[in-house]
């Protein structure tokens, strides 16, 4: 039986919280965990300091390690909340929407002076953080663009269940 055998770094102090015995150390991950937490609950929107969830769960803007809330159990709230989430993913995705359509015909009036599929590279913002993938040419702005119409989409499909049920709690 093993009494006190490591040592958890990075977490709250208290009773997990000792010194490494035998030289054994836990090292918690918290980029991971925050991937983690991501690919369960979804993409965050910014929300009153913090970062908001679909689902209504909320998570420190300023920290991987938290904390962390869950949906309030206020039926008027949560619905407030996720409201105010696709509203906001509404108008994050209709901005970069525009921008990525600028940047797509600039990168074609330019193209068309050059012999050779331009290179670089795309950036956007994902729940994870800033994704940064190499390109040739404007195929991965019109992929992008496709997604982000799907997603513009689904923010409108959401928007309107919620106000439906909205109409129906008021």
């Amino acid at each position: 039986m093993m009494d006190e055998p490591f040592k958890i770094v990075g977490g709250a102090a208290g009773p997990l919280d000792r010194e490494p015995r035998k030289g054994v150390t836990y090292r918690i991950d918290w980029a991971e965990y925050w991937r983690a937490f991501c690919e369960e609950h979804g993409e965050p929107v910014p929300f009153e300091g913090r970062l908001l969830f679909a689902d209504g769960w909320t998570y420190s803007s300023s920290d991987h390690a938290g904390p962390e809330w869950p949906p309030p159990e206020d039926g008027g709230r949560l619905l407030f909340m996720r409201r105010s989430y696709w509203q906001q993913r509404r108008h994050m995705v209709r901005t970069e929407l525009e921008g990525l359509r600028d940047q797509a015909e600039n990168l074609a009036r330019l193209q068309e002076s050059k012999g050779l599929p331009l290179r670089g590279s795309i950036s956007y913002s994902s729940g994870n953080g800033i994704v940064v993938e190499k390109v040739q040419g404007p195929q991965k702005f019109a992929d992008r663009a496709i997604w982000l119409k799907g997603d513009l989409a689904r923010c409108e499909v959401e928007l309107a269940g919620i106000n439906r049920s909205g109409k129906l709690m008021g």
